[in-house]
């Protein structure tokens, strides 16, 4: 699970593989049994330092999307 947080290409290809091999089972049953087994795994968890960095980018991006849309981005 080094890479997983490539996303990207990497996360299309494993949605890929998914779909031609998952013979029913759940994204996260085969994630788990077949994607990802036998790997080491670990979970990181935001702070509230970092949720508080987050909730104030997303409040300067929600400022600039009426700007985008003024000028015909969205």
């Amino acid at each position: 699970m080094t890479r997983a947080c490539e996303g990207g290409a990497w996360g299309m290809a494993l949605l890929a593989a998914f779909v031609c091999e998952g013979n029913g089972k759940s994204l996260a049953d085969w994630l788990d049994k077949r994607a990802f087994a036998g790997m080491e795994k670990s979970t990181v968890s935001a702070n509230t330092e970092g949720s508080k960095g987050w909730a104030a980018y997303m409040a300067q991006y929600r400022k600039g999307l009426g700007a985008v849309k003024v000028l015909g981005g969205i």
